[in-house]
């Protein structure tokens, strides 16, 4: 090793150490802040930081820990968070505003909870089981023979409580193709003896993409594809450089050890003492021989900026998932922040993930309502959008011309628009007052006036209290 000549040689052999070795190993066996990483060398598939095969065990942990649970859950929780309206198909101009209310209700208490998990669970997993419990006075494990039986619950199958996944076979005893699901075999550890259900009593929801392993008929197969599969490795980085950023500020926060060496130092002793350092400042500060003085050096902080790595990672990211990059930025308060392009092209995924997510709801509803409903309706999804406070007052003040300029061609009338907006009619001093305000109108402001003819008319419409409130100068 090179004897360092200058303070800034030291910083960054101190630094870099204490960094790499964060790096290169993997955070959960840490035990922040006190433990020595301890890297391996020698690189394999078992200690590399990136995975070679991603298992459920690897998807669970970065759901659990940081934005790999957002990436999963966001998006399904924006596509269901405003609700449906539905509309009779011979009239479908005019919402069901009964129907709508009716089937919103069974949603809630019946479909929303269990539905939610089993969309979340197939985006992490790739796929998942929505059991459709029927009273039809049949076990699980046998075929769905009423199919006009009313679903009375719904259950989303946990991963853990399947131990196999049955396909079915031709005569011969190989598998069909295309594959198709005869049963599902449940954990005999969990429910105190064997259980099966049957495919058709299960709804199978598959996060679609391209999977090519074997179908061997473990819970583990690939089936579909886990949305945390493309970005694991991203993640990785950006988990692993979070606990090295940590570390290195933890360690070094306060101004970085160095070391000032007596001339007769030999170059072996110099060479380990300053190998050392990096332990040091991981730990404590240890005693060195006489004549070594140990020095604080506060260019520490200058020297580390792991910002554009982050940068560089969380775009990375954004090529990988649904999410924009100023959209990856809101995820960590739960919000959707952004610019309007950003926001808006996250918007038109999340209305394409409603229309995914149509074709199980609709079934559920039907499965639930089995012969109550007389006539052919079909689902709308409200829309996701949230608008910004800025969005909101621009239009308030669009819808706000819009009412003055039918008010003054005769289209409607104040009352109308106030019915419309769900406010009270005008009172006779209003309504005294807006006359004279149209009449003003006609005439003209005399000179010297001191009122707005078209701000006093807006004022009425929109909720003046009295007279003098509405009458200002200008």
């Amino acid at each position: 090793m090179a004897v360092f000549n200058n303070t800034d040689d030291l910083v960054k052999h101190v630094i870099t150490k204490t960094w790499n070795n964060g790096v290169s190993y993997t955070p959960k066996e840490l035990g922040f802040p006190n433990n020595t990483p301890n890297a391996s060398k020698k690189k394999t598939a078992a200690n590399s930081l990136f995975a070679v095969k991603i298992t459920d065990t690897d998807r669970r942990e970065k759901y659990e820990r940081g934005i790999g649970g957002a990436i999963v859950d966001k998006i399904i929780d924006d596509a269901l968070k405003n609700g449906f309206t539905i509309n009779i198909i011979s009239t479908p101009e005019e919402p069901e505003k009964a129907l709508t209310k009716s089937l919103t209700r069974v949603y809630k208490e019946k479909i929303e909870l269990e539905l939610g998990k089993a969309l979340k669970w197939a985006r992490l997993y790739g796929y998942n089981f929505l059991l459709m419990g029927r009273k039809d006075g049949q076990d699980l494990n046998t075929p769905l023979s009423n199919k006009s039986a009313k679903v009375e619950y719904i259950k989303a199958i946990p991963r853990n409580w399947i131990t196999e996944i049955v396909y079915k076979k031709d005569e011969a005893g190989y598998k069909v193709i295309p594959e198709e699901v005869e049963k599902v075999n449940l954990n005999p550890g969990i429910f105190g003896k064997n259980t099966a259900i049957h495919a058709s009593r299960l709804m199978m929801i598959v996060n679609p993409g391209l999977e090519e392993d074997y179908i061997t008929g473990s819970p583990n197969d690939t089936i579909g594809c886990s949305v945390l599969d493309r970005p694991f490795n991203v993640i990785s980085v950006i988990d692993h450089m979070l606990w090295s950023a940590g570390q290195t500020m933890w360690r070094i926060g306060g101004g970085l050890l160095g070391l000032d060496l007596p001339p007769d130092a030999t170059p072996e002793d110099r060479d380990a003492a300053l190998d050392s350092l990096g332990d040091i400042n991981a730990k404590t500060v240890l005693a060195f021989p006489d004549g070594y003085k140990a020095n604080v050096l506060n260019t520490a902080s200058a020297v580390l900026n792991p910002a554009p790595y982050f940068e560089s990672a969380i775009v990375q990211l954004a090529g990988v998932t649904e999410y924009p990059k100023s959209i990856l930025y809101g995820l960590a308060t739960g919000a959707v922040t952004g610019s309007q392009l950003d926001r808006s092209t996250y918007y038109s995924k999340v209305v394409v993930k409603q229309n995914w997510i149509s074709n199980f709801l609709v079934e559920l509803l039907k499965g639930f309502t089995n012969g109550d409903l007389k006539n052919e309706w079909e689902l709308t999804w409200n829309s996701p959008y949230e608008l910004t406070e800025k969005e909101k007052l621009e239009i308030k003040k669009i819808q706000s011309e819009i009412d003055y300029n039918k008010i003054n061609s005769y289209i409607e009338t104040p009352n109308e628009i106030r019915t419309r907006d769900g406010r009270p009619a005008l009172t006779q001093e209003q309504l005294i007052l807006l006359k004279f305000v149209q009449t003003k109108g006609k005439e003209g402001n005399a000179p010297g006036g001191c009122i707005s003819v078209e701000r006093a008319q807006r004022s009425v419409v929109n909720d003046c209290s009295s007279v003098t409130g509405c009458l200002r100068p200008v």
